[in-house]
């Protein structure tokens, strides 16, 4: 017996050393770029928490929004707490997504150390989580917290799980459906990976039933926070045929090449075994196959964007867990031939140094992406500097989503709020100048502003300028002058809302109602601090403009509803509205306005569903 104590020992002490193998990594690819600039929602993200006060959306959607509904308060608060104590600095958002990642890494040795696995095993599943591929969307995106926040809170659900510690488990559950949706996934894990330990049906539903207690109530409540079952992003739902067909296609391209060797070797040593462990692997599998459903709006075409690619991250911890328990299992009861365990070894090593590649290459994709999103503002800022402060926004021209390959957000939403408080602010509005919405068709004029362009390559469309006239008084061209927008102006009847005309003695009217005769068509186009919306315009409505009562601003807003609503939901008070008659081409041929548009705080309650 006492023989056996000092090996014993031993085997305690790797273990200990084996789960920080993963930590150790996540920080060492994380901490080279924790510095880099912020990207995307991250200034939008901030801006809302330094407005709200704590937990201001518990009970409702995240952020505030309508038109966007996902229950995910602790992710907020985390970003509320980190803007009082460390204010807008992105090396501490970062840090935080870093010190996550390696939570997990740990969380996912711990999980397949309480399967059963043996201690090089636990490093294998910390190693794996580490090196997750795309993880620059993750770690290296303070706003992809979502993600990185949510994965150690589910490996943690499943290790209290299978140490017996249910409280545990159903707290860490909570925690996770709390940061995101993803953490549905627990309940249907537990149940996948007990089966595969062997424990018998009656004892693996025993111990899934406080998780899938957890996921009931989360879900029956979100009726009551959301005002719909499901949620999410606007639209009508995926069709769940897609969703199956497409999931796992989308699951194996996402985890890629790179993982590859790891996952022949675990076929090797099961394929040598005759089928031990594969239960193991099947499991993890099937667990992550049941994570990337839950991704059903990115998943029905069978590839994610890349961009979105980050979220992944569950599934592919999942698959990790499963080949490194399988690998476990496949070597540990009986003596392999030395080839055959270098030969494993190899195939490891080898995935694992691909996977980390990956990752290195991807985390300097996305901080890059940040470093051009703050040079882009400063020398938006710049050039905001040479003009008066008076007068309404400057418009600064076409500030890309997405890097030149397509992989990382630049400045998606949070362009404009990067350009006021809490962060350094202008003196004038500045608004981007690009579609608020993809699938918008070309036009000419879109890489020209209406007001001054801060980008000096671009051009200003030469054509007529035509006010619009509002309750008799010129309104449109005039700093200062404003129409309010109320929700009274929307919501009733035509009548009740300010109605718009061209006005008799307009200057320029003569040339514009020539010009109406031959236009091919109009558009109403609708500015906001978010970007810009366009939308066909009535002819009956063209007409109404050019007759003595005017038409309803409502029935010209209301084709871009969304679009407003998508404003004010990021914190817009104010719009501009211009009519533009097109000739065949779609070219413009008279602009009409533009008319700046103040939006009251009984529109904005209104338009949320307040």
């Amino acid at each position: 017996m006492r023989n056996d104590e000092p090996e014993a020992r031993n085997a305690v002490r790797w273990g200990r050393l084996a789960v920080l193998a993963g930590p150790l990594l996540a920080l060492a690819l994380a901490l080279p770029h924790v510095g880099s600039g912020l990207i995307s929602d991250d200034g939008a993200i901030l801006a809302w928490v330094h407005r709200q006060p704590p937990l201001a959306d518990a009970l409702g959607p995240q952020y505030g929004l309508s038109s966007i509904r996902f229950w995910r308060p602790l992710t907020t608060l985390s970003f509320d707490v980190q803007e009082v104590w460390t204010g807008v600095a992105p090396a501490p958002l970062r840090l935080f997504n870093a010190l996550a990642h390696a939570l997990a890494a740990l969380a996912a040795a711990g999980l397949v150390g309480a399967l059963g696995a043996r201690p090089w095993a636990m490093a294998l599943a910390g190693l794996w989580v580490a090196s997750f591929p795309h993880q620059g969307g993750t770690t290296g995106w303070p706003a992809g917290r979502v993600d990185a926040l949510c994965l150690p809170l589910v490996l943690g659900a499943l290790w209290a799980a299978f140490r017996a510690r249910s409280g545990a488990a159903v707290l860490l559950a909570v925690l996770a459906i709390a940061t995101k949706e993803m953490g549905w996934v627990v309940a249907p894990a537990a149940l996948l990976l007990g089966l595969a330990r062997g424990d018998g049906v009656r004892v693996a539903v025993v111990r899934a039933a406080p998780l899938a207690a957890a996921v009931a109530l989360t879900i029956g409540l979100r009726p009551l926070l959301l005002g719909t079952w499901i949620g999410g992003y606007p639209g009508p739902g995926p069709d769940v045929a897609e969703v199956l067909r497409g999931a796992p296609v989308a699951l194996a391209r996402g985890v890629g090449w790179a993982s590859g060797p790891v996952l022949l070797a675990a076929g090797v040593a099961i394929a040598v075994r005759r089928g031990v462990g594969s239960g193991a692997l099947l499991a993890g599998l099937a667990a992550a196959l049941v994570a990337t459903f839950l991704l059903a709006h990115l998943v029905t075409g069978g590839e994610i964007p890349p961009e979105h690619l980050r979220t992944l991250l569950v599934p592919d911890a999942l698959v990790g867990v499963g080949a490194a328990w399988a690998l476990s299992r496949a070597t540990g009861a009986r003596a392999a031939p030395s080839a055959a365990k270098w030969l494993l070894v190899a195939l490891v090593g080898a995935g694992l140094v691909a996977r980390a590649e990956f990752a290195r290459r991807d985390l300097a994709t996305w901080a890059a992406a940040g470093d051009r999103a703050e040079q882009l503002l400063a020398d938006v800022r710049k050039d905001a500097a040479e003009h008066t402060p008076d007068g309404g926004p400057l418009l600064f021209a076409a500030p890309p989503r997405l890097d030149a390959d397509g992989r990382a957000y630049v400045l998606h939403f949070g362009a404009a709020e990067r350009l006021r408080a809490p962060f350094a602010g202008t003196a004038r509005a500045l608004w981007p100048w690009r579609p608020m919405f993809a699938g918008v068709p070309e036009r000419e004029w879109y890489g020209a502003a209406i007001g001054a362009v801060l980008d000096p390559a671009a051009t200003a469309v030469r054509v007529s300028k035509v006010p619009l006239v509002v309750a008799g008084q010129f309104a449109g061209q005039v700093s200062g002058q404003r129409l309010s927008l109320a929700a009274a102006d929307v919501s009733g009847a035509a009548a009740r809302g300010p109605r718009l005309g061209l006005g008799e003695g307009t200057p320029a009217l003569q040339d514009a109602l020539q010009l109406a005769q031959v236009a091919a068509g109009a558009e109403v186009l609708l500015a906001t601090d978010q970007g810009y919306a366009v939308a066909p315009l009535d002819p009956a409505l063209l007409e109404q403009l050019v007759a003595a009562e005017g038409a309803a601003l409502a029935d010209l807003l209301r084709p871009l509803g969304a679009a407003l609503l998508h404003a004010v939901e990021f914190g817009a008070d104010g719009a501009l509205v211009e009519l533009r008659l097109v000739d065949a081409a779609g070219e413009t041929l008279v602009r009409l306005g533009p008319l700046e548009l103040h939006l009251e705080p009984d529109l904005v309650r209104f338009l949320r569903g307040g």
